[in-house]
Parts: C-alpha cells; structure tokens; sequence
C-alpha cells in the first residue's frame, strides 16, 4: 500500500513538472504585464487616527474662553479639559454645553480628538480632587454622555479625572480597590464608544486580571514620560506605592511585553528630555523603543529641547524628527503588485485562461509604520476605465491585522478590458471631510500603459495621499502605485494578461486599479451595526 502511493504522488509531480515544462516553451504571444519601480515616499502622510498632536488646555468653569486651532495640517488634537472647579458637586449644565461646544468645535475642525478631563492642571491632585469617590463616579457619568455624543471623532479618553495633571499619580483614590471601582465606572460611562487608555502597563495588568477578552480590547495605554528616565519617569522599574498590587517591570521588559500586548491597540503620549547633565535619547533608539510601544501619536510640541535634537539628527537625508513621524501609526507600502499568469491561475484554481476575460491580480504590501490600524474597514478594488462605470470587487481581509513589520498579500480576481489607445494618466483622491474628488496629474510612462492602485479607508504610504476622516461611510485614505504593460517583445515580461492581442499597432488605454477600504457607518446605511468601540449588544 505504502508503494503504490509513492508511486501515485510521483506520477503527480512528473505529471506537474511536464505542464510547467511545456508552459515555458509556450510561444508568447499575448501582451504582458510588467510593475513598474516602486518607491516609497520619505516624507509623512496626513493619515486620520495618528501622527503628530497639539495639546489644547481648557477650563469647563470658564465658558467664555476663546476656540482656536494651533495647526490645521494635523490630523490630532488633545483636548485637556480642567474640571477642578467642581470638587464639592456635580458639574453645572452650562459647563457641559461648554464641554460639547469645545467637542463640536474640533469635530467641525475633522480633527480626531484625544481626550483627557482632569480635577487637576498644576500638579497639586490631593488639593484639587474631590473628598469622595462618589463625586469622582458623578462627574464620570456625566462626562461619559457627552463623551458618547461625539465618539465617532474620539479616539481615546486617557485616564480616570485623578491624579497629579490627571496622569493617575499622587492621587488617595489609586489604592486597589479605589483604582479598579474608577475604571469600571468610567468604562460603564463610555459603554464602549472609545477605548480608555491608563498610564503605566502594571496598571493594564492588574485591571486585566479581572476583564473578559472583550473588555480588554477597549483598554490601552498612554505615556507622558517616554525618555524622560531609566523608567520613563515612574512608568516601569519602580513599584508604585499607591497600587501595592502592581507589579512594574524593568524598562527593557516592559517593552517586550508591550510589543505583544498592545498590538492593535491606540496608543502614544510624550517624549520628554533627560534631566540636566543626562544624554538625551536620540532618535535612532527613541524609532527602536516606539516600534515595540505600538505608538500612533506624539506632541509635536513637547519635549521643544528633545524634539530640535532630533530634527538636527540626519540620515539619509531625512531628519530623526521625520523619521519619526512619519512612522507615527500605520504606514501602508505597496511593494507589489503581480498579474498571475495562466497556469498560476490554474494552479490556483481561480480565473480562466487566455480565451476568457478573468485574471488573479496579487498585491503585496508591508507595514512600515510603528502601529497597525485600528478601526474597522472593508477593503475593495476598483477598476476604471475612460468613459465606462467603474468595477468594484470586495476584498475580504481584515485591514486591522496588517500588524507593524509585517507583510500581507492580498488575491484578488477582476475582469480586464480590452486595449484601447492611451490618455493621460491622473491619480484621484478624496480629500477632508464632505468627499470633495479631485485630480493631481501624473508622469505619463512612455513605455506603455500606467496603472494607479488607490488604497481607500483610513490608512495608507509610499506615493499615498489622505482622504475624509474615520466612521463617516467615506473614503479615508488612498494609494497610488503605478505598472505598465508592454508588448512580448520586451525583455521584462514574466506575467501574461489575459485580454487577446490586437497588433502591436494598437496602443493601450490608460486604466486605473484602485484598492482600498471603506469604514463602515451604521447610521449612514440606516440599520444598527456594531460600532469600531461598542460592545455588542
């Protein structure tokens, strides 16, 4: 028995290995496809949900205080709000319209909002906090409606009102058990329309301990201390005396374990300077520490002396400071794109052959960025055509698991036009908010036919231009990556298209492939649908 399937599986693969002998020899004659060089932009890409942040500090007592925006060219705000002035009740009604103007001010704006509501603004927690933990769990209820009322545009809410700046230090509510019943109540008052994020990982695994797999998915964590120390200024390495429980590790473990832990998760914070007489931390190892934080946002504005090193710090041509932010988040790189030939498309048992109109095209890109996208998406690609209704083809993937570092390919069969003559190429791209479409000329290539891939949702790099913001039901971001067609006559030819040939003196039509991702909007398609942040149910 053992022989005879020996011998059936060797029949198999001579069998397999004469088809792809015989597939070689094959004369060429259709045209063929042949990508064309890419190269990865080296500046940044405005993508919505990361990058570099502005600190906005507001007081909800006083509702006459002036909205402005610092910079329009960043996708995030921080939005610090002090609510001190209401440690002995609850928080009058016309500071909470002063909260929902400040929220709809940016959320007019289409900036992403990170949140932060603190007793506290000057480091003084213990004078500035309320008497009772009851009057915390209050104010949290109360922030918490405001908070779900424009959650569409809030990416986190860092920390739980307590502490010095309300960084969750130098406060008499962090005990265990005062620590873990703040948590609770503030994450029953988001009901899970945006993750909550604490400041040190030993506070994320004590709260785990106790969270169902579903509750951790909307905890994450925030550092106001990167580089500022040994133990990022407390962060790890040093038991907090306020949560006994805890268990921080040394710096070099913590970050181990936050490389595995916060994938996916929306996290960021602030580089800080080393105390005097200290070296700073340059912008080559701050890029090693950020990749294993899984970090997605930064102030653009603090630490001033850390940031200018960095940005006198040079490699390549490129700054530290940009390196930096560029990587800030996810930053999607098309490395290839194939058009599988007949007997790859036998072999995968998708498409047709030469006589039908059916082809597999394969597209590999790569995570450049420090952090994987968070949101939900549905990816797709388009094909267009001059003067003819675009195709479009769901790609089922999930664009959340493109992780940093790592590679995806992406399959997907479409149906190909025949050749027509060429045009002048442009690329298309959605821009802010209301969906405005517009065109950028492109480069035409000589040598034959230019083809654009577009990456739509919320996330892309290389030659990729940002579109509308998150959880609209739009377009959010967009990439181009271009290939050209050529006849057989070329020597780079190693994948066949599958439309008939028309003579070489017919040129090809300029045609666009679009790829991309849509985020999904519950209200816009008018049935409830779960929510990127909002547990079932």
């Amino acid at each position: 028995m053992r022989e005879q399937g020996e011998k059936m599986w060797k029949e198999k693969w001579n069998r397999f290995l004469k088809k792809q002998k015989t597939a070689q020899s094959e004369p060429a004659s259709d045209p063929a496809f042949s990508r064309a060089d890419f190269a990865e932009c080296k500046g940044a890409v405005q993508n919505p949900g990361c990058g570099w942040y502005h600190l906005y500090t507001f007081d909800a007592a006083k509702t006459d205080e002036p909205l402005y925006l610092a910079c329009k060219e960043e996708e995030l705000v921080l939005l610090r709000i002090g609510i001190g002035a209401f440690r002995t009740g609850r928080i009058p009604q016309e500071s909470m319209a002063w909260v929902r103007k400040i929220l709809a001010f940016f959320r007019d704006q289409k900036k992403g909002m990170i949140l932060r509501f603190a007793y506290d603004l000057e480091g003084k927690g213990l004078e500035r906090e309320p008497g009772s933990i009851k009057t915390v769990q209050e104010h949290m209820r109360q922030l918490g409606a405001a908070i779900r009322e424009f959650s569409e545009d809030i990416y986190v809410v860092q920390g739980i009102l307590i502490g010095n700046w309300g960084e969750m230090h130098g406060s008499r509510y962090l005990t265990p058990d005062g620590f873990r019943t703040l948590v609770r109540t503030m994450q029953d008052a988001l009901e899970g329309a945006c993750p909550l994020a604490v400041r040190r990982p030993s506070q994320w695994r004590e709260l785990a301990r106790n969270f169902t797999e579903e509750e951790k998915k909307y905890l994450t964590l925030y550092n106001d201390g990167m580089f500022g120390s040994e133990t990022d200024l407390g962060t790890y390495g040093t038991l907090a005396m306020e949560t006994p429980e805890q268990e921080p590790q040394s710096r070099g473990a913590e970050l181990d374990w936050q490389r595995t832990a916060m994938r996916g998760r929306f996290c960021g914070g602030e580089a800080v300077q080393r105390a005097a007489g200290e070296e700073n931390v340059s912008a080559e190892e701050a890029i090693r520490d950020l990749e294993k934080m899984h970090i997605s946002y930064l102030n653009s504005t603090y630490d001033p002396q850390l940031l200018e090193q960095w940005k006198k710090e040079t490699a390549n041509g490129v700054s530290g400071f940009e390196t930096v932010g560029k990587r800030l988040g996810y930053r999607f790189v098309v490395e290839d794109v194939e058009m599988l030939s007949e007997n790859e498309n036998r072999m995968w048992k998708t498409g047709e052959d030469s006589s039908g109109q059916m082809s597999l095209m394969r597209i590999t890109l790569e995570n450049h960025g420090f952090a994987g996208l968070t949101e939900e998406a549905d990816c797709f690609l388009e094909i267009e055509e001059e003067n003819k209704k675009k195709e479009t083809y769901r790609i089922h993937t999930d664009a959340r698991t493109w992780n940093s570092g790592e590679t995806t390919v992406l399959c997907q069969q479409i149906k190909l036009p025949a050749v027509a003559e060429p045009k002048k190429c442009f690329w298309h791209y959605t821009a802010g908010g209301m969906g405005v479409r517009s065109c950028l000329p492109i480069r035409m290539r000589k040598a034959g036919v230019c083809f654009w891939a577009r990456i739509r949702a919320a996330f892309p790099a290389s030659v990729f231009r940002a579109g509308i913001r998150k959880n609209h039901g739009k377009t959010c971001w967009q990439a181009g990556f271009p290939a050209k067609v050529t006849d057989r006559s070329s020597e780079n030819i190693p994948y066949r298209f599958p439309f008939p040939v028309h003579g070489t003196e017919v040129k090809p039509k300029a045609l666009r492939y679009f790829w991309g991702a849509r985020i999904w909007n519950p209200r816009k398609v008018g049935r409830r649908k779960s929510c990127r942040h909002r547990k079932p149910g």
